[in-house]
């Protein structure tokens, strides 16, 4: 398979490498659903599962990819995450 974690592997991901969680039980992966070629969650008897492998540059680039579509699409809504910056 060729898969390497620079230590242990995150549940989720030592589970489908053990066999434990075959493809027949994935539905999609985020990039599918972000992409919309996959639908996400239609009903709260699914559920998702994360797991966290990769880097934050690439959490990054997927943000930043999600929030320019958004724009272009003229879609979201801006949230106040903060009153002031603490620079301190």
């Amino acid at each position: 398979m060729g898969v390497s974690f620079a230590s242990r592997p995150p549940l989720v991901a030592k589970m489908y490498l053990d066999g434990k969680i075959g493809n027949d039980r994935i539905y999609a992966n985020i990039g599918e659903i972000i992409s919309g070629r996959k639908r996400g969650r239609e009903n709260d008897k699914e559920r998702i599962y994360y797991s966290p492998i990769g880097l934050g540059s690439e959490d990054i680039a997927v943000a930043y990819y999600v929030f320019k579509k958004a724009q272009s699409c003229k879609i979201g809504k801006k949230v106040k995450l903060w009153d002031s910056v603490d620079s301190s």
